[in-house]
């Protein structure tokens, strides 16, 4: 019999010639039109129009909630894998949600660390004509604030789309070879990193970053960190980053040791992002999400090609300290 694995993916725009293509390990992207006009019937689905997950994958894919200030956002398109199962097999649905999410949770990394765009994803469902389940992906914001970020009454600040090229999904399927599974030394920046993909607070996410960095670039430091992550992640991007994580950490500073950001920082945001009339609501979303998030991406990317061509390197500590170790070489050569 079928089996159908379907995850609503919101906040991206899929290019023509990506729709109906395999991504990665047999799911293709297909439009929420083409589940309705193709899938939809192919679900079988015991007493249909009773079925709260069916419901729920209808509301994800099309309705939104009457009276919302800020519009609910809808899965445009939709990730999409058919299996077929033996009749009469001891099929165990709640096995093949455990490795489905185990599957999808690195998958969703992946999209993520490749390129820009807050790409989200939050239920996985599955069908088959005797069972139907749902499950939520972890690390993705809840459904009505994916969209947008309500800054102020007056003010509403719209995220990043994440487009789906044909170069997406050669990237996806290069880093699928690069990043590996990966051990509990490396775990806590990726924790992290994906716990900001679920914050709508900026302070949330400029705390998540730092955490980020601090467990990464910062790995066995424990004294002069904002000159060591400026020195270190400058070397090892081999660009200067002195600016933009200056900046950032004296964020970080006021945040953790003031609860607010000191008025002075926002017009020195808006010279960085180069952006001067604008609110500092805005300034702060741009810096963090045009500036700080590509380049700690940029780290993490970069960490997992180490790792898979040195494999005496295991952690972030023994990577970064080879960084030192670079370093001191050019000053005192």
């Amino acid at each position: 019999m079928k089996l159908y694995v379907i995850l609503p993916s919101y906040n991206i725009e899929v290019e023509k010639d990506v729709i109906n293509t395999e991504i990665i390990d047999g799911y293709k992207l297909i439009t929420n039109k083409t589940f309705f006009d193709v899938y939809e019937k192919e679900i079988i689905v015991p007493n249909r129009a009773l079925s709260d997950i069916y419901l729920s994958l209808k509301k994800d894919i099309l309705e939104q909630q009457q009276g919302e200030i800020i519009p609910r956002s809808i899965a445009k398109y939709l990730l999409i894998k058919e299996m077929e199962v033996e009749d009469g097999t001891n099929f165990d649905i709640n096995v093949l949600i455990k490795e489905e999410k185990a599957k999808l949770n690195y998958f969703v990394l992946i999209f993520r660390l490749i390129q820009k765009g807050r790409c989200q994803f939050n239920n996985l469902y599955i069908f088959t004509k005797d069972s139907h389940a749902r499950s939520l992906i972890s690390f993705s914001t809840n459904i009505d604030d994916i969209g947008s970020i309500l800054a102020s009454k007056e003010e509403v600040l719209h995220e990043r789309q994440y487009i789906v090229s044909i170069e997406t999904i050669k990237n996806l399927n290069q880093a699928s070879l690069i990043i590996r599974p990966f051990s509990m030394d490396i775990l806590i920046p990726i924790n992290y990193f994906m716990q900001y993909y679920n914050s709508v607070s900026m302070y949330d996410r400029i705390i998540k970053l730092a955490i980020v960095l601090e467990s990464s670039v910062l790995a066995g430091i424990k004294e002069e960190l904002n000159y060591r992550l400026k020195i270190r992640t400058s070397a090892f991007l081999k660009k200067d980053c002195q600016k933009i994580l200056n900046m950032f950490y004296q964020l970080r500073s006021c945040i953790v040791h003031n609860g607010s950001i000191d008025i002075k920082y926002f017009k020195e945001i808006k010279k960085i992002i180069n952006i001067e009339q604008c609110s500092d609501s805005k300034s702060l979303f741009a810096f963090i999400s045009d500036y700080v998030e590509p380049l700690v991406r940029d780290i993490l990317y970069k960490s997992f090609e180490v790792f898979a061509k040195d494999e005496t390197i295991k952690n972030y500590n023994q990577l970064f300290s080879s960084v030192d170790a670079e370093i001191m070489k050019k000053v005192t050569i």
